[in-house]
Order: C-alpha cells, then sequence, then structure tokens
C-alpha cells in the first residue's frame, strides 16, 4: 500500500497517525462544544494534579459529581466510547471508585 502511494511504510504510519491525532482533537473540540459537561470534567481533572489535602478532596467530589452526569448522558457517553475510548474509560473508573468507595 506504501508503495501504491510513492512513501515509505514509516513515512505512511506517521502521516496516518497524524490524522488519527488530528481527528481525536476535531472530535473532542467538537464534544466539547456540544457537552460544556466533558469540557469542565476534562479541566477538573487536570486541575486534580496539582492540587492536593483538603481543596483536593472538594475537587475530587465535584469531578465525581461530573463524571456520574456523564455516565447517565447516553448519547455522550456512547460517543465517547466509539471515539474517544480512553475517555469513556477514564470517566467510568472515576464512578465505579467513587461506588467502591461508598461501600
Amino acid at each position: 500500500m506504501a508503495a501504491q502511494h510513492h512513501k515509505t511504510p514509516e513515512n505512511l504510519t506517521k502521516q496516518i497517525e497524524s490524522l488519527q491525532q488530528q481527528h481525536k482533537k476535531q472530535v473532542l473540540a467538537q464534544l466539547y462544544e456540544a457537552y460544556p459537561l466533558l469540557a469542565e470534567y476534562q479541566r477538573l481533572t487536570q486541575q486534580r494534579t496539582n492540587v492536593n489535602g483538603y481543596k483536593g478532596e472538594k475537587l475530587d467530589k465535584t469531578i465525581q459529581i461530573a463524571a456520574k452526569a456523564i455516565t447517565g448522558n447516553l448519547p455522550l457517553i456512547n460517543a465517547l466510547k466509539q471515539d474517544l475510548p480512553k475517555i469513556a474509560i477514564s470517566v467510568q473508573k472515576q464512578v465505579q471508585d467513587q461506588h467502591e468507595q461508598d461501600r
């Protein structure tokens, strides 16, 4: 296939990976626009890496609430599962971890 496009296999692989990354960014931007809660969840999880102690615990609760809301939104969670499975897994893990802590 690479020879058909006059490229080396390595160059073709790099080009495909680049296109996949661009597509993921585009899908994520569309989901952020359609579902501001997802953008807020991502912002909170990034912010959480820099916060400890009581503020961190408060932030964890806010993240948990956002994660539950995301998993309860079937169109959003299905779109994440299809296009951005790593984010879907992260959100579902947040909810599952909280459920286990509540036991």
